[in-house]
């Protein structure tokens, strides 16, 4: 990196003088403005000599370019990127212009989640990023960039109507506000680039309900680990597989891993994200020991019958499969097992609650696996602070909030207890 002066004809009368910074392997040259007879030129500046009175300004003039080019490099420097000529000389021109840089809460976003990539983990960066797209979208909707005056309750209540116009739910409108506090809240402790508490108000507040999800019971577990992938199963809901040979073996593979995957995250109550990186080293014995990606906390849970079945089948736990891939095969292969019952779900649309029937197979994902798990283990008398151990939990609440416990299933518990016994 460096800054040099030069003259493009040094060998005439006058000349005017070019600026050359060399950075990142790359060469940026224009004129600087100024110009000076030639005879006064040395090496890199005017000779201030009584014969030449301008040679003092002209070189506190080239002293002040100089600055404004270093400067520039080390604003590229600590962004990461290697600018073009184009966007090297604005900064170097918008740095001697003097003007107070503009801070964009969008641009501020992308520097807080390039900041995290690795902080945080991945599954938040992914939000992160989802919230920052629905950001632009939103500033080319209205034709504004926003400030972070702008991030007000009007700001709240128009956003609030852009998500909600796009059929978006209440939680996911709630995770967004939840992103823009935070980011909003860095931006004004972490870096000083604003003092305002616009986003502290108790009307921009983080909508949350109680999502209307499903588990999978013992029972139904147990038909999905008994399914036989055979080509008159397959034949019977899906058809069009069976024409291609090829298809049908590579189907009825894709079925084997899934199937698998999908009930270690029930017999462990895993995140998809840790039971999809299993790998033996995480067996000891007759357990299971992960640092959850999430939340780098070390878990340990027991290997069920279930499981161990699994594991001694020869299946390799390493085997990779993707999320969409568990999303999609897990519905159908919960169709074959026959959990098909209709279930009404009661969801946020728009901000209207709306209440849909559904086959229950079309409504498992790989997330399921997980409230499987922490609802089974509820059910079969396993104490709460155990199993908020292996969820990650912090509260009762809101570990009961999570598990799916119908009315019915509350009263047979109860009914099993001693006290109603005698």
């Amino acid at each position: 990196m460096g800054v040099s002066f030069s003259l493009p004809n040094k060998n005439k009368q006058k000349s005017s003088i070019d600026v050359i910074v060399r950075f990142k392997n790359k060469r940026f040259k224009r004129s600087s403005g100024e110009s000076i007879e030639t005879i006064y030129w040395n090496t890199n500046g005017c000779r201030e000599v009584r014969e030449y009175p301008h040679g003092k300004s002209v070189n506190i003039k080239l002293k002040k370019i100089k600055r404004a080019c270093d400067d520039a490099c080390d604003n590229f420097i600590e962004k990461m990127k290697i600018p073009d000529s184009e966007e090297f000389w604005k900064e170097v021109d918008f740095i001697l212009s003097g003007s107070e840089r503009e801070t964009y809460f969008v641009n501020y976003f992308q520097l807080f989640i390039d900041n995290n990539k690795n902080i945080r983990a991945a599954t938040t960066i992914k939000s992160y990023t989802t919230v920052l797209h629905k950001l632009i979208e939103f500033e080319k909707k209205h034709n504004k960039r926003l400030k972070f005056e702008d991030i007000d309750m009007q700001f709240y209540n128009k956003f609030r109507d852009f998500m909600f116009n796009q059929k978006f739910s209440d939680n996911y409108f709630g995770t967004a506000i939840k992103c823009i506090k935070t980011v909003f809240r860095a931006a004004r402790y972490n870096d000083n680039l604003h003092n305002l508490s616009l986003t502290s108000s108790n009307n921009f507040k983080t909508i949350n309900e109680t999502a209307d999800t499903i588990y999978l019971n013992d029972e139904e577990l147990k038909k999905i680990h008994e399914l036989q992938f055979t080509k008159e199963n397959i034949e019977k809901f899906f058809p069009l597989v069976i024409k291609n040979p090829a298809n049908l073996i590579s189907k009825i593979k894709a079925y084997e891993i899934v199937r698998n995957k999908f009930l270690i995250g029930c017999c462990t109550a895993l995140r998809v994200s840790d039971f999809n990186r299993l790998s033996k080293a995480n067996i000891s014995g007759n357990f299971i020991k992960i640092t959850t990606q999430k939340t780098k906390t070390p878990v340990v849970v027991p290997i069920n019958k279930m499981l161990r079945s699994i594991i001694d089948s020869g299946f390799d736990i390493m085997t990779p499969v993707s999320d969409q891939k568990i999303n999609q095969h897990i519905k159908e292969i919960c169709q074959m097992a026959g959990i098909n019952n209709l279930v009404e779900i009661t969801c946020s649309e728009g901000g209207k609650k709306v209440i849909k029937t559904f086959p229950k197979y079309s409504l498992v994902t790989n997330h399921t696996a997980r409230r499987s798990g922490a609802t089974n283990m509820y059910k079969a008398g396993i104490p709460t602070l155990a199993i908020m151990k292996i969820t990650g939990h912090k509260t009762e609440k809101a570990f009961m909030k999570y598990i799916k416990i119908t009315e019915e299933e509350n009263a047979e518990m109860l009914a099993n207890h001693p006290y109603f016994k005698n």
